[in-house]
């Protein structure tokens, strides 16, 4: 069973898989220290449909799982996020946080930033070659035509069609 982190505490049954997944994954530290399997998924690193102003790449950089972590997990909730952004906001933060989880640095030996941002670089140009829009540089504007194209899609439904998910986005976004 995997019980999220909201369901722990001292007393929890042993055998449980604990899910560390608010706020900076405290909980799931104190469920190492009683000796439990802990999966980390921080919303403050790697929670991938928030924005890039709510989450920058240093932020997903700086994810550094205890040693003794049981596993990670970068989340991407699509029902929040209209699709024309999906590629944006997953790349490139997901090379972040696979050399994040995987490089070796853990607890306060995070990966250094010239580090991370040199591997992101050959991913870019990978991701690039197979037609994947991952170019931050331009995530603003690219960004801002993405949700006009669905606001005015939405608006050609007739406010009723099928991409109503993007009132979510619109409240975010009054500028559009």
């Amino acid at each position: 069973m995997l019980p999220q982190d909201e369901v722990y505490s001292e007393g929890t049954t042993p055998g449980l898989v604990v899910q560390a997944w608010q706020g900076d994954g405290t909980t799931g530290k104190l469920a190492l220290a009683d000796k439990f399997p802990v999966v980390f998924s921080p919303t403050t690193k790697v929670y991938f449909d928030y924005t890039y102003a709510r989450l920058p790449l240093a932020d997903t950089a700086s994810f550094a799982p205890p040693s003794d972590a049981f596993g990670v997990e970068a989340c991407v909730w699509t029902e929040h996020l209209p699709w024309p952004l999906i590629d944006l906001r997953l790349w490139p933060r997901l090379a972040i946080f696979a050399r994040s989880a995987w490089s070796g640095h853990t607890g306060v030996d995070r990966c250094p930033e010239d580090e991370w941002r040199t591997s992101l670089e050959v991913h870019k140009h990978r991701l690039s070659a197979i037609g994947v829009n991952c170019s931050i540089e331009d995530l603003d504007q690219q960004y801002t035509k993405a949700i006009k194209k669905l606001w005015d899609q939405y608006r050609a439904d007739g406010g009723d069609g099928p991409v109503t998910h993007v009132r979510n986005t619109r409240e975010e976004h009054t500028e559009l």
